[in-house]
């Protein structure tokens, strides 16, 4: 199957599903909803409405290398920077058509810095790229602009047969009278170009709790997804009428995508690491009293029982802890400035916080297509 299930029953009967189709056969893998939105967020830079996208990925090789075959469809315009005077350059190069720069993943300054260079109104002159950062390291500070920050595990990438599909070049085309995925996805971004006129007759109905740059990502990324369903003659007229069946793939797209809410510094596998803790924990069978603190029951846990439940290592296991203490999911029972070496620290679960342990999704604010649709009626009966 070329869809990831979950992606597929998003995009199931949408002129998205051809789109995934043709990615998931060219990266031979599948589609996953992560690589359908890196495949967005360079459609829409294409269109000069870029956002960005930041990936804390358990598996960051394998993601540059799926990413690096989707950006073979369409004209080079990628690049990759490694310092703040080559981005500064790369800006300033005329002609300017670039559609991504790749920030390589140890340079956090230079990312900051390249965020806030392409955090710019997109009705000047200049064409603006979309960033694109890929690593296996938390932030150490949150990404401003137009940029989706996603944090995943290796089981929401598609990577079955990854070993075997990426492992040889080219093999044979097969019948030329076939057109292949890659041509396919080439001819959807050749027909792209900037300075579209967008209608969005609802407009004034898409309202949620979101912060100004997150409202940016929901109208870019369903404007990007109504292009793509038009072909390129009907663009020619300049004008793109975006349907509200264009927001709701938008906002389940959104949804589906294990989105870093701004003030969540979670690590990628904590929420993994606490899930199996509580699992051990909560078992009727399993009691630990943290010794002197019998008021705090009989669910306690060692950094030592963490390393047995998880497989972790020793420093993997205590960064965890630290995250989730951080977070308030558990509490430690000696204060950090008294965790001198060889002292045993016990842990318990915060009593207000239970399982599933999920990060906030702040696109869940948005309104379903359902309301948006009824207060469009509502408004044309008044």
């Amino acid at each position: 199957m070329n869809i990831h299930p979950s992606l597929a029953e998003i995009v199931r009967g949408s002129h998205l599903q051809c789109v995934a189709n043709w990615i998931g056969e060219h990266l031979a893998v599948g589609c996953d909803a992560i690589s359908l939105t890196f495949f967005l967020s360079r459609a829409a830079a294409r269109l000069g409405i870029p956002f960005n996208l930041i990936v804390n990925t358990e598996v960051p090789a394998a993601l540059r290398i799926e990413v690096d075959r989707l950006l073979q469809c369409g004209p080079p315009n990628v690049v990759r920077a490694d310092r703040i005077e080559e981005f500064r350059k790369l800006l300033t190069k005329e002609p300017n058509n670039l559609d991504v720069i790749l920030v390589r993943s140890l340079h956090q300054q230079l990312l900051g810095f390249a965020l806030e260079a392409v955090s710019r109104d997109v009705r000047g002159e200049d064409r603006i790229p979309a960033i694109w950062w890929i690593g296996d390291q938390a932030l150490d500070r949150a990404p401003s602009g137009a940029t989706l920050q996603l944090i995943t595990t290796r089981e929401e990438h598609c990577l079955k047969g990854f070993g075997h599909h990426f492992s040889l070049p080219a093999q044979h085309p097969g019948s030329p009278d076939r057109v292949t995925p890659q041509a396919a996805l080439e001819h959807i971004l050749d027909n792209l170009t900037p300075r579209q006129r967008f209608e969005v007759p609802f407009k004034n109905f898409v309202r949620a709790r979101l912060r100004p740059d997150e409202m940016l990502v929901v109208n870019r990324l369903m404007c990007v997804i109504a292009a793509l369903r038009f072909p390129a003659i009907e663009q020619a007229h300049n004008l793109i009428n975006v349907r509200i069946e264009d927001f709701r793939l938008a906002k389940a797209l959104l949804g589906r995508l294990p989105v870093v809410a701004l003030h969540d510094r979670l690590p990628p596998y904590a929420i993994e690491t606490a899930t199996t803790i509580w699992e051990h924990v909560s078992a009727p069978e399993y009691q630990l009293t943290v010794p002197d603190m019998s008021d705090l029951g009989q669910k306690g846990f060692a950094r030592s029982n963490v390393i047995e439940w998880t497989g972790l290592s020793y420093n993997a296991a205590k960064e965890h802890l630290m995250a989730l203490e951080d977070a308030g999911i558990v509490e430690a029972t000696v204060q950090i400035a008294n965790r001198k070496q060889g002292r045993r620290v016990f842990y318990t679960f915060n009593s207000a916080v239970l399982p599933p342990f999920h990060r906030r999704n702040p696109y869940a604010e948005l309104p379903t297509s359902e309301q948006i649709a009824a207060n469009c009626s509502s408004a044309a009966q008044s």
